[in-house]
């Protein structure tokens, strides 16, 4: 079938930000370790995410706030999240088209909206229908799995491998794509058993995500990155 929609935030009792706990390092390839330097910010020292964030900002897929302070638990909305999407996929080697047609109405004089329309061209995100994009909407971890699956599936050149139901609350729109993330190491669960699909992504995490996206496609041989401290 097509992409999966990335629009509504799938029902459940996780409707609140969360974290979770990263998955073991998966970023070993594109940023081995004592080859990155630290990024600097002093809200990301001794976090989760540290690594995570260190090795996005050194590929330069993912930016502070300022000099010192990243804000890795403030939540990511749609549209960020495509400009942070559409400079990996750009970095994995993906032209990204001009579409000449937008498929969005409500973008307007968004910073976000060209990268929006060449990831809805590529199919990496969708719409939430009738042309609306709802780009000021924060990201769900459901929708932050099939914006991940879709765009290794660009990058990588063949999507993942479809895998079994790893979560009991993932019934849904997105349960494929949060399956395969998972079992690819994009992703992890909030336990063993729970996604927290609706949980709200906040800026650590996504950085985390991309990480482990660009690493994943390292070790695929899909992507080669030079890495000097």
């Amino acid at each position: 079938g097509g992409p999966q929609p990335v629009g509504a935030a799938v029902p459940g009792r996780w409707d609140h930000v969360v974290d979770w706990a990263p998955v073991p390092d998966l970023v070993g390839t594109v940023c081995p370790p004592g080859s990155v330097p630290a990024a600097g910010f002093v809200d990301a020292v001794g976090t989760a995410h540290e690594r995570g964030i260190d090795c996005a900002v050194h590929l330069g897929v993912a930016f502070g706030r300022d000099a010192t302070t990243f804000a890795p638990g403030a939540p990511v909305d749609r549209a960020q999240l495509a400009s942070f999407v559409a400079r990996t996929l750009e970095l994995a080697g993906v032209e990204l088209p001009a579409p000449e047609m937008p498929a969005f109405d409500d973008l307007g004089d968004s910073v976000h909206a060209e990268r929006i329309e060449q990831l809805a061209a590529l199919g990496v995100v969708a719409g939430v229908g009738e042309r609306r994009f709802e780009p000021a909407r924060p990201v769900t971890r459901a929708q932050l799995a099939t914006f991940l699956v879709n765009a290794h599936r660009i990058a990588g050149g063949e999507p993942l491998p479809a895998m079994p139901d790893a979560f009991v609350d993932d019934a849904g729109t997105h349960e494929r794509a949060i399956d395969a993330a998972a079992a690819a190491g994009l992703l992890a669960g909030l336990d063993e058993q729970r996604f927290g699909p609706a949980g709200q992504v906040q800026r650590g995490q996504m950085a985390s995500a991309l990480s482990r996206l660009l690493d994943r496609l390292a070790r695929d041989g899909r992507l080669t990155v030079a890495t000097t401290g």
